[in-house]
């Protein structure tokens, strides 16, 4: 569900700040000040005090040393805030004075930044110092507040302001009175809720319109409104009207959330302290999770240890602290004995994580798609829903997924199918990549997805590639967008991960093999290889560099072949993420063409893996040389989410069918890929425990809690893709997986024991009542099948008892093979090949077309007069000529038109 949470109302009381002569005493009150230009931006209830105001006795408060000038935050994105959108400067020191009765009070100060520069203030409170050092911008604020309590002694406060690095800038002052605070007035102070704070604000507000001159009222009532304000910038997360409603992203809105806070917990006496504590801990725990910088690894734990004490039981903070916290959820199970284990641990991980879809997509999204992440991560989350759609055949993963494909396209973020701004390929390819080219299998032969993917593929000869003098086609930059390229150095190379802006069109190369597409693909394909044969710059041969540079430099602009310096790690070839993406795309050039040359990268870079000695000790490895690429191919010290080669020797077998790559993945591969080559299930056992241990625990961190849509992960989710479709891999890499399912539903555990073009082995077991199932084959060749499902009650590959066999005809991919499948009993299905058929002809039309192409003017009632417009699409490869489309209603034809000529999209351009 897509709530609106109403945006807090900055309403400030009006303090009237007294003119006192000298010395005189007066009753404790507050001074609020505002700095900047004569006529800026001015907080109610707050004085002007511009760089010209001098300390006058009869004023009450003035320069004593006057900053050099005024400066505005015009341009910048500032919080709705007077205060911070302008201010006063000095690059040496300034002196300010307010005369101010004895006792004591919080101030807080406002500390700016007037430049490009940061800028770094001392402060000191009448000689004392007060803040050793202070700098500004803080992330991506331009100014920071600093709140402390402090006494007066003496009937003045003096403050200097020392410039430490390129200048101090101040925006506001503010003295308050310190006074006793009444005891919480909350039920609960860990409430998530802000309704009660809230309601507690609205009390303040009535109490105070019959105690107008109340300070201690009118400063509560303003940490109430700091924390509602820090609360909403929180709640309302990255949805695209929060960005439109703040004009401001996330980041900013969480550091101003977090700048708000931190001056609540000045005081511990405050009733919202606890409050904002836990609020700041859960901003910096995301933040994080988001960003890993050092600081907010040092802040999350610092503010939740403020409270944790005080609540030993409450389980959210003890989530957020790292304690595994168990979720309880109703999947009844058999007694153990009754079910193959690895079916009864698949079935356990398949309910858990549909229960964590069904939420995404019950709870949090919106009609757009959007789940609240911005889309560019939104999308991000999809890419471990594959095992529920295609082995679980969930209804509810399959609406979320096509409903955040379709919010994709109708953005407005998008361009001819690719980010219409330009940024570095990582970003602006995610968009489109994390969600289109998968539809292209979950809703195989809508006519919507496949032209999407060709329209997005325009923009590759168009922009981004080119053929360079050698005669090599490569992309001109790693920044790019829909229209046109950074080609400044050092962006002006291509990248192994511009292969990510392109899984799209390998995808629609695999669905139609669109001639267009295996041309381009295959000249950019072969400047790859021919790279990866090159020894330039230390090179070993085999391996894909980092980054080339246009007219064929290997590493691009980088003394060496394996950091382009781009700025963001992600592109060190270390980083074997960004690599895998091209050894994919020439892995699937391979599957579509049979061009063995796009299977060297990969089987050199892996054949340097397994063979090449590494030192036991890390720091005597080079960098560059080839133990180092090996060291790094079989796991290395990046984190798992950098990736290695595993997946893409995974991919390579699942491809290729042989084994060749064996050796490897039995060394280093994932649970499913050692299986697939053992037979051993103890992979399977051991990868479903580990799969468990990620979505048995802390619930409400995957779902209710989460800030960032792509950092919500499941661990060793490709061991479902695996056993589901037999795919070594997560699947969205490239369409290679075996088979998919239909009716299956959470209830039947599926385990694809052995695959390839010509017999399938799958063990099945079925928790629910009998059912007709459907099973997808997607790499059998055309042929008749022997299929045969029996009964292995004991699991160990052999049938005891046949249930059926019969003869099944195989004429092309995605071909659906339907059966009963009885209740609690183990089953085994084979297939096998009994005799080649002829293939169909690789050219083909494919005439399509889907809901949005049918309109009806009119009733189609008897005796109603009514137009039926509809428009069908060719998305193969040929021309269709003489196409009969006809019109039927209640089984009787009502009308026929004829298409004459229907060409086919092989320029990318689609066809209706």
């Amino acid at each position: 569900m897509h709530l609106h949470l109403p945006k807090p109302m900055l309403v400030y009381v009006t303090c009237l700040l007294l003119c006192t002569a000298a010395g005189a005493q007066t009753p404790p009150r507050n001074y609020l000040f505002d700095m900047g230009p004569i006529g800026g931006s001015l907080e109610p209830g707050f004085l002007e005090v511009s760089d010209l105001q001098s300390y006058r006795p009869e004023y009450g408060y003035g320069w004593l040393q006057a900053p050099e000038k005024s400066f505005t935050q015009a341009g910048r994105i500032l919080p709705e805030n007077p205060r911070v959108l302008d201010g006063v400067w000095t690059s040496g020191r300034m002196r300010f004075r307010i005369d101010a009765p004895p006792g004591d009070y919080f101030l807080t100060l406002t500390l700016g930044y007037a430049g490009h520069d940061t800028a770094t203030t001392r402060v000191l409170a009448n000689g004392q110092v007060l803040l050793d050092s202070l700098q500004t911008p803080w992330r991506r604020l331009p100014y920071r507040h600093h709140r402390q309590p402090i006494s007066l002694q003496q009937g003045f406060l003096e403050l200097e302001f020392q410039a430490l690095e390129k200048g101090a800038a101040l925006q506001s002052v503010e003295l308050r009175p310190r006074h006793p605070l009444d005891p919480t007035p909350f039920q609960t102070t860990l409430e998530a809720d802000t309704a009660v704070v809230g309601a507690y604000l609205r009390q303040l507000r009535q109490q105070l319109r019959s105690q107008p001159g109340d300070f201690a009222l009118q400063n509560r009532i303003h940490t109430c409104q700091q924390y509602l304000q820090a609360a909403w910038y929180y709640d309302i997360g990255w949805w695209s009207w929060a960005v439109e409603a703040t004009g401001m992203s996330i980041f900013p809105r969480f550091h101003a959330a977090s700048d708000l806070l931190q001056q609540i917990l000045a005081d511990p006496a405050d009733p919202l302290y606890e409050r904002a504590a836990y609020l700041l801990g859960k901003i910096h725990y995301w933040l994080y999770q988001e960003q890993e910088y050092e600081e907010d690894l040092r802040l999350y734990p610092k503010f939740f240890n403020l409270i944790a004490s005080r609540y030993p039981q409450h389980q959210l903070l003890r989530m957020y602290m790292g304690e595994k916290i168990y979720h309880h959820l109703h999947c009844p199970m058999p007694p153990e004995g009754q079910a193959p284990e690895w079916a009864r641990l698949q079935h356990e991980a398949m309910c858990r994580m549909l229960e964590i879809i069904h939420w995404w997509v019950d709870e949090r999204q919106a009609e757009n798609g959007e789940l609240g992440g911005k889309l560019g991560d939104d999308v991000e989350i999809l890419r471990w829903w594959l095992p529920a759609i295609l082995g679980a055949d969930d209804a509810k993963a399959r609406l979320g997924y096509t409903r955040l494909a379709n919010g994709v396209w109708n953005s407005g973020l998008l361009e001819n199918g690719y980010s219409k701004k330009i940024e570095d390929v990582e970003h602006a390819a995610e968009l489109f990549r994390d969600s289109h080219p998968v539809m292209l299998l979950l809703n195989y032969g809508d006519p919507r997805f496949v032209e999407r993917c060709l329209i997005s593929m325009q923009n590759f000869d168009r922009v981004w590639t080119g053929i360079n003098p050698q005669g090599q086609r490569l992309f001109r930059s790693s920044y790019f967008s829909a229209t046109e390229v950074v080609d400044q150095a050092p962006y002006n190379v291509d990248v192994a991960m511009n292969a990510r802006a392109t899984l799209a069109g390998l995808w629609a190369a695999w669905y139609n093999h669109n001639p267009t597409l295996l041309r381009l693909f295959s000249e950019w394909g072969h400047s790859w290889v021919k790279a990866a044969r090159s020894t330039a710059k230390g090179k070993p041969a085999g391996l894909l560099p980092a980054a080339i540079g246009f007219y064929g430099e290997i590493g691009g602009h980088s003394t060496n072949w394996y950091h382009p310096r781009l700025g963001w790690t992600y592109y060190n070839w270390e980083r074997m993420g960004s690599v895998n993406e091209m050894y994919i795309q020439l892995l699937g050039m391979y599957a579509l063409t049979g061009d063995t040359s796009f299977l060297y990268p990969a089987r050199a870079t892996l054949s340097l893996a397994l063979n090449t000695p590494v030192p036991a000790r890390t720091e005597e490895i080079v960098q560059g040389s080839a133990a180092w690429a090996a060291y790094h191919l079989r796991g290395g010290a990046a984190p798992p989410e950098a990736g290695n080669g595993i997946g893409m020797a995974g991919l390579a077998k699942s491809i290729t069918g042989n084994k060749d790559y064996d050796d490897f993945l039995l060394r280093y591969g994932s649970p499913y890929s050692r299986y697939r080559i053992t037979g051993d299930k103890a992979f399977i056992l051991q990868g479903c425990k580990q799969l468990l241990a990620s979505l048995r625990y802390n619930f409400p961190l995957k779902t209710s809690e989460v800030k960032f849509t792509d950092r919500v992960y499941v661990d060793m989710d490709e061991l479902l893709s695996g056993m589901y479709t037999g795919h070594i891999g997560s699947g969205f890499e490239f369409p290679a997986l075996a088979v998919s399912w239909a009716h299956t539903g959470k209830e039947v555990a599926v385990l694809v024991n052995d695959c390839s073009t010509t017999q399938l082995n799958i063990s099945l077991y079925n928790f629910g009542q009998q059912r007709q199932t459907g099973m997808y084959a997607w790499q059998l060749a055309a042929g008749r099948y022997e299929v045969v499902l029996g009964i292995d009650q004991n699991d160990d590959g052999l049938i005891e008892q046949q249930v059926f066999s019969r003869e099944w005809k195989v004429e092309q991919r995605g071909q659906q093979l339907l059966f009963d499948l009885p209740a609690a009993t183990p089953c085994l299905l084979k297939v096998r090949q009994l005799e080649a058929l002829p293939p169909l002809p690789a050219a083909l039309p494919d005439l399509a077309f889907s809901e949005e192409d049918l309109r009806i003017e009119g009733s189609l009632l008897h005796g109603h007069q009514t137009t039926i417009h509809a428009r069908i699409h060719n998305i193969g490869n040929l021309a269709a000529s003489n196409v009969k489309v006809q019109f039927w209603m209640d089984d009787k034809k009502i009308a026929e038109k004829k298409i004459a000529r229907l060409q086919a999209p092989n320029d990318l351009s689609p066809r209706w």
